[in-house]
């Protein structure tokens, strides 16, 4: 298939499978973006669907808002964070992120390897950066913690874990990764900050949480490896478990606001509520991925 975003097809041809290769020629004129950042305005990143969608030219990213975001080199970012507790809650996508920050702001401050800073080999990993350097850090897979409903226990050790982080000095940067395959993670992760988070409570705070591709796969695609065998019952309907979706999602929203409104310790860095990572599903599933993402884009709506 040969065409323009948002136009007709120009050229296509389809062949059944084991056909060999279809192939399609028309002639296309070739846009140049214009990449240049001094010509477009900032996109506004303080609103409830910040402009992500786009297309690639020359290598950049062109978002259809023709928009762009600032960039930081890592002394910026560093001093931009200076004095800051991030939080960062989620799966597989959020850990990178998470990594990503860190080593930009110290090298080696996270090290997947050496910290099991992968999915299923944490619970929680903690980090503080000083001038460059990481100064403390502890990183732990906590016994009785799982994919699974956690008890009282789990959450308690995950509470003297985080409490165990030393006051913050001038200029420090805290990152908090909290290991979240489900809401009820995450509602664990925002209780914790908040009962044993202590003085890091009065730093200037950010939160990113991003929660829903567990469900996918265990409500919506009902995989056999689901660890929580009452999503990948087939016995559930699309309908309730998207309701227990949003039953476990609510409380989670409601604590971020808590922290994220303006006047509260995320009110100047903001919080971010991500829909599920990039994927590229079969056709068939991608009616499931949009049900999530739409539960999720209501549920933060304004």
């Amino acid at each position: 298939l040969i065409g323009e975003k948002g136009g007709i097809a120009l050229a296509e041809q389809v062949l059944p499978d084991g056909a060999g290769y279809a192939m399609a020629s028309a002639h296309l004129q070739v846009v140049e973006a214009d990449v240049s950042a001094s010509s477009k305005p900032k996109c506004p990143a303080r609103t409830a669907y910040p402009p992500v969608s786009g297309w690639m030219s020359n290598g950049q990213f062109e978002l259809d808002e023709g928009c762009r975001y600032s960039l930081f080199e890592p002394s910026g970012a560093a001093t931009c964070l200076a004095g800051s507790w991030m939080v960062v809650i989620g799966g597989s996508n959020t850990v990178l992120m998470a990594i990503r920050l860190a080593n930009m702001l110290a090298p080696e401050a996270i090290q997947p390897v050496r910290d099991g800073a992968t999915m299923g080999g944490f619970t929680v990993v903690d980090v503080i950066i000083e001038g460059g350097s990481k100064v403390y850090g502890v990183a732990r897979k906590l016994e009785g913690c799982s994919a699974l409903r956690q008890d009282q226990a789990c959450k308690a050790a995950i509470a003297d874990l985080v409490a165990e982080a030393p006051m913050p000095a001038e200029g420090a940067t805290r990152i908090t990764l909290f290991s979240a395959q489900f809401w009820d993670h995450a509602l664990t992760a925002m209780e914790t900050t908040k009962a044993s988070g202590h003085s890091w409570l009065s730093t200037k705070m950010s939160f990113l949480v991003q929660v829903s591709t567990w469900d996918i796969y265990c409500a919506g695609m009902k995989v056999s490896w689901c660890p929580r065998k009452d999503l990948n019952d087939a016995s559930l309907s699309t309908q309730d478990a998207l309701a227990q979706f949003k039953a476990d999602m609510d409380p989670v929203l409601a604590k971020l606001e808590d922290f994220c409104a303006p006047g509260q310790p995320a009110g100047q860095h903001g919080c971010v509520v991500g829909t599920t990572t990039f994927q590229n599903p079969a056709p068939s599933r991608i009616p499931i991925y949009a049900a999530y993402n739409d539960a999720i884009r209501e549920a933060i709506a304004p």
